[in-house]
């Protein structure tokens, strides 16, 4: 990634990363992370502080991962994918390799999901609108 090798040698002061591809450097020694953006500590992280324990009150955004199908697939099939791939991540294997990844498994609803999703968007519309961020 040229941004943690612009971080590293200097070139950028700092930059937002996903943990997963932000562990190793920090493991390594070769960048410092200044806060993790969620509203708890990571649990393979836990001496990395929150943004918002570093000062930055309220201070919280999280990154999902999901699957999505066709707008017009069958709900047998959903839920049939959906209760397999909650199977997965409820393993044991599966968990502790994304733990140690500093993912967080959750496995939820469709809905539950749907609503995370809108909720995101809703979020996201509200802060650029009150910063005057225009799109370029």
């Amino acid at each position: 990634m040229q941004a943690s090798g612009a971080v590293m040698t200097g070139e950028v002061a700092a930059f937002f990363d996903t943990p997963i591809t932000a562990l190793p450097q920090i493991r390594a020694g070769t960048v410092r992370a200044l806060g993790v953006s969620t509203s708890k500590r990571l649990a393979v992280g836990p001496e990395i502080p929150t943004i918002a324990e570093a000062g930055v009150a309220n201070y919280e955004v999280t990154g999902w991962n999901g699957v999505l199908a066709p707008a017009n697939t069958p709900r047998p099939i959903i839920d049939k994918l959906n209760k397999t791939i909650v199977e997965a991540l409820k393993t044991p294997e599966i968990e502790k390799f994304l733990i140690e990844q500093g993912l967080e498994p959750a496995g939820n609803s469709p809905e539950e999901f749907a609503r995370l999703m809108h909720t995101d968007i809703e979020k996201w519309i509200r802060l650029t609108r009150e910063a005057g961020i225009k799109p370029q």
